[in-house]
């Protein structure tokens, strides 16, 4: 009986083990894909503002990213209501930052998290399309 006892101990640790192993890898993958999503995010703001010099002259559209990106420095919360929109869901900037910190703290919903993948996908086939239709209209300027 006493072998019982022992066995049942090892099994109930080894099984504890087991589920905090399974546990670390369920949110090492969960982190992984909230910064694959922000990397994403962030990427394809940097090539659709950087896209636009195409049709501007020698206006530093950069600039208007950094100024925009500036906003990303306070919790979205900070913002009034239709500040936090933009900055969620037309210029994903709010996504990219609050949105990863808020569900891994578990002050946000995960329920958002498709709808961030989505958001990334769906901001990189559009910056990617400026970026080539800029491509097609550039004169270089030696020419």
């Amino acid at each position: 009986m006493r072998y019982l006892h022992v066995l049942n101990a090892f099994l109930s640790a080894s099984l504890q083990e087991e589920m905090a192993y399974r546990s670390n890898f369920v949110i090492s993958l969960f982190n992984s894909l909230l910064g694959l999503i922000s990397s994403t995010i962030l990427y394809s703001l940097l090539l659709l503002f950087s896209s636009l010099a195409f049709w501007s002259n020698g206006f530093l559209v950069n600039w208007i990213f950094d100024g925009l990106f500036q906003l990303a420095r306070h919790p979205m919360g900070f913002y009034p209501v239709w500040l936090r929109l933009i900055l969620t869901w037309v210029l994903p900037i709010g996504m990219m930052t609050t949105m990863p910190v808020e569900t891994l703290t578990g002050i946000g919903e995960t329920t958002q998290l498709p709808l961030a993948g989505l958001l990334a996908v769906t901001s990189f086939v559009v910056a990617s399309w400026l970026f080539q239709r800029g491509l097609r209209r550039y004169d270089s300027a030696s020419s």
